[in-house]
């Protein structure tokens, strides 16, 4: 299979990320996924799907596409639509997803294929959903070349879900500093060589740069996908304090700013319609 994304990316979940342990965990869940889970992050990942769920909202059956889907289908995308389709550029994350459905109720099928080269005709889906992927190719042009194929295969009115990394959060200084020096030519350089290789390509592009390529659409909006960076996620407890104090924090600008809370934290969902 040829491949226009990023090889890096590909061979790392192949070989590596969509292996699972003795509790069926896989490693791409145990590097990025939830250590805790408690009722202050459950509310705000309710509300987030509130506000997706909503955005996909048909008055028929709902044919929903799935890029990036790994291993790991999403399953709240799974309980609104009627028909389901998960693409992905390994086959070892499609295996692992196939053999979770095993059983389910719905109309799944699954694809190996490239995101920036889909499959399938011009408008075909009311809804094409992507989590956590777009930021993992590395270049910019490929990222731009997956997108538009999102909106290609889009139904007219369709709804488009991007959740994605806002590499500018302000409530993380640390962060903005080291992806302001990631994007500047000169000092990447350096800042690559100090630092070495990362486990997995991550390279995400800014708010205001999605929003240029979705400018043709009708309507772009932009909502909070998560206050906190993984590493904060999995370290800080939400159920003791005065860590507890900082979720309750991030729970009142979710519920109150959702559109502010994207620009400050550090993953944002663009819901776009064509």
């Amino acid at each position: 299979m040829e491949v226009k994304g990023t090889k890096d990316t590909k061979e790392f979940y192949d070989n590596r990320g969509w292996n699972t342990d003795d509790r069926g965990v896989s490693v791409d869940q145990d590097l990025f996924g939830n250590k805790e889970n408690g009722p202050l992050r459950q509310r705000m990942t309710e509300r987030m799907w509130a506000r997706i769920s909503q955005h996909m909202a048909t008055d028929g059956g709902l044919s929903a596409l799935e890029v990036g889907c790994g291993g790991t289908p999403c399953l709240d995308l799974l309980e609104d639509c009627t028909e389901y389709c998960g693409v992905d550029f390994s086959s070892a994350g499609l295996e692992l997803a196939a053999k979770s459905l095993e059983g389910h109720p719905k109309k799944t099928r699954f694809v190996e294929a490239d995101a920036v080269d889909l499959p399938f005709e011009d408008g075909v889906f009311d809804t094409v959903y992507s989590a956590h992927m777009i930021y993992h190719i590395v270049d910019r042009n490929s990222q731009r070349a997956a997108l538009k194929e999102m909106i290609r295969v889009l139904k007219p009115g369709g709804a488009l879900v991007l959740v994605t990394a806002n590499p500018r959060p302000i409530l993380f200084p640390v962060r903005f500093l080291i992806r302001l020096v990631a994007d500047t030519p000169f000092l990447s350089g350096i800042a690559r060589k100090l630092k070495g290789s990362s486990l997995i390509p991550y390279n995400p592009a800014k708010i205001s740069a999605y929003k240029q390529i979705f400018a043709g659409c009708t309507t772009t909006k932009v909502v909070n996908g998560g206050i906190a960076s993984t590493k904060f996620n999995q370290s800080v407890s939400e159920l003791k304090w005065p860590s507890k104090a900082v979720w309750l924090f991030f729970g009142f600008l979710d519920r109150n700013f959702p559109t502010m809370s994207a620009y400050l934290g550090n993953y944002a969902v663009f819901l776009v319609r064509k």
